[in-house]
């Protein structure tokens, strides 16, 4: 679950190409993945667009393929980052295990901005041939509140990912 507090920048009398977002919200995240210990990282967030044909978020980038004519629906080729790396010396139950290398993951995503709530499913492919795996994943995201120059949203995801990359990382 990622709360975000989020503020839109102030649209001018030229249109400009770039449009977007910038905050700041918690992220709870694990020690290392499969640890029970947690933490909150406080991180930055961005939600910019440009000329909606790219897209870029926080821990993604899309360039969008096809799209509806009203921008609700649109299918891209997305990148983005896999953090599951690790060096033994990360928590005591890692001692003896090789080093974990972190990936970049890219492929197809889908992009529905429904009525109701934001939905995304892609598929993924390491790119960096490090875990030579794939990915399929589902995001919704529905705002809270929104105000002229704030809005608050939650977030929630599943993460499905082939016996490869599991056996690379775990």
């Amino acid at each position: 679950l990622l709360p975000a507090l989020s503020c839109a920048a102030d649209e001018g009398a030229a249109r400009s190409a770039w449009e977007g977002t910038l905050g700041i919200g918690p992220f709870f995240v694990p020690d290392y993945v499969g640890g029970k210990g947690r933490r909150v990282v406080a991180a930055p967030l961005v939600d910019a667009s440009y000329d909606d044909r790219f897209r870029m978020e926080l821990f993604r980038g899309t360039a969008y393929l096809a799209a509806s004519e009203d921008r609700k629906l649109g299918l891209g080729l997305a990148v983005e980052p896999r953090f599951y790396g690790f060096k033994p010396s990360d928590a005591a139950r890692l001692g003896g295990m090789a080093a974990r290398k972190d990936t970049a993951e890219g492929g197809l995503s889908l992009d529905w901005a429904a009525p109701w709530m934001d939905i995304n499913v892609a598929w993924f492919g390491d790119l960096t041939h490090t875990a030579r795996g794939t990915s399929l994943n589902a995001t919704v995201e529905k705002a809270l509140v929104e105000g002229a120059r704030w809005s608050l949203s939650a977030l929630a995801g599943v993460d499905r990912i082939s016996s490869q990359t599991t056996n690379y990382y775990f």
